[in-house]
């Protein structure tokens, strides 16, 4: 009986190695389910990006909506520039800071066709806006492409001063 007690316990010891040993090759992006943040790349430095939401929410039940969410993500973000419009899935927890920090499991990058008439896609515009701005977490608020005078206009925030950029389509 004892005999049988210790191979039984072996067994089991060496299927937990085994499992445990094993390494999955599969996608991370399967069966995710909802995004943990979408918004735009406001920054990028080395292998990390600032994601910021466009859509405030209101977080302390007052009527105001003055709180978008942000995360400083890192992980594999090749492929990934300022400008671009995301989808980002955190692998494990969020630090609690502001922006939160985390590690990107998967990022997908929401492409947005050139308005007609324009030769920067919304993407470069707001690169382009970004790179006449200062440091610092900013928030999108609009984007749009006037045709008529073949402008970008970037309505951006900055804690609570609002300001417009604009920039030339070529």
């Amino acid at each position: 009986m004892r005999k049988r007690l210790i191979l039984m316990g072996c067994l089991l010891l060496a299927n937990l190695f085994i499992a445990g040993c094993t390494s999955s090759k599969e996608p991370v992006n399967k069966n995710l389910g909802k995004p943990s943040y979408t918004g735009y790349v406001m920054d990028k430095k080395d292998s990390r990006i600032l994601v910021v939401d466009p859509n405030a929410k209101d977080v302390n039940n007052d009527g105001s909506k003055d709180y978008h969410e942000a995360l400083w993500g890192s992980g594999e973000v090749d492929g990934v520039s300022v400008g671009d419009r995301v989808k980002v899935w955190v692998e494990g927890g969020v630090m609690e800071s502001y922006p939160g920090q985390g590690k990107i499991g998967e990022v997908e990058v929401m492409s947005k066709e050139k308005p007609k008439g324009a030769t920067l896609k919304e993407s470069e515009a707001l690169r382009k806006a970004l790179s006449k701005t200062e440091e610092g977490v900013k928030v999108v608020q609009s984007i749009s492409y006037k045709a008529e005078q073949n402008k970008w206009s970037v309505n951006l925030q900055k804690r609570n001063s609002f300001f417009e950029i604009s920039v030339e389509d070529e």
